[in-house]
């Protein structure tokens, strides 16, 4: 279970990168991360994205985590996932900030509580990551209305004290005047595939919905 959840987290991340974090995902310990991980060595994976992650890059702190919480290429250890999801939170990752909430759901490296989960998935929901509103809507079921008005209350606290950092534009090269402006993150033929062979492998599992599945196609489609 724990495990699916590190493995959707870091997909939902190769699927959609966000253009705030171009820096990190054009840069070769990305994509040679990337590489390792979809060949499941994920101690080269964890060793290139620690390596960011301690540069202070937002999302491969999220990786870290994530690798963390389901034990891949390093020893499972949920404090030190949490110590690195809530890095990441700070910088806005939205999937960092439902990691914080399923740990504190489950009760992993801290004292279960639903308050502090409800308000993380909840701040997960309004940072993005739509996800996050199955978790909201579920662990409603485990507490009382002035839980949930608690919980509902410091997330927007939260959210007002932590604005998300505004997104970076993405840089474009022109080598002259005749030659076709290219973001930097160009998406080939063999990513596409890839990407939608993860989106198929995600359903097979059950780990999206046949309207997520969808989506997520559309959305890779798109940006081909």
């Amino acid at each position: 279970m724990i495990r699916s959840f590190s493995y959707v987290f870091i997909c939902t991340f190769f699927l959609c990168q966000p253009t705030w974090a171009q820096s990190f995902f054009t840069s070769d310990n990305y994509w040679n991360g990337k590489t390792a991980y979809e060949k499941a060595d994920y101690d080269t994976a964890f060793k290139l994205w620690e390596e960011s992650a301690n540069q202070g890059d937002g999302a491969a702190q999220g990786f870290v985590a994530a690798l963390y919480h389901g034990g891949q290429g390093i020893e499972k250890d949920y404090q030190k996932a949490m110590v690195w999801y809530k890095k990441a939170a700070l910088q806005g990752i939205a999937q960092a900030q439902l990691g914080i909430g399923s740990l504190y759901g489950d009760g992993k490296g801290v004292e279960k509580d639903n308050v502090k989960a409800r308000m993380w998935f909840s701040i997960s929901l309004h940072n993005g990551n739509e996800r996050a509103d199955q978790y909201v809507k579920r662990i409603a079921h485990r507490m009382t209305e002035d839980e949930i008005k608690k919980a509902d209350d410091m997330a927007l606290a939260w959210v007002k004290a932590n604005p998300k950092p505004k997104p970076k534009p993405i840089t474009k090269k022109k080598s002259s005047p005749k030659a076709t402006v290219q973001t930097t993150n160009p998406m080939d033929k063999s990513d596409l595939e890839l990407k939608l062979t993860a989106v198929k492998d995600m359903l097979a599992k059950g780990l999206i919905s046949k309207n997520e599945a969808a989506a997520k196609r559309k959305q890779i489609l798109d940006q081909f």
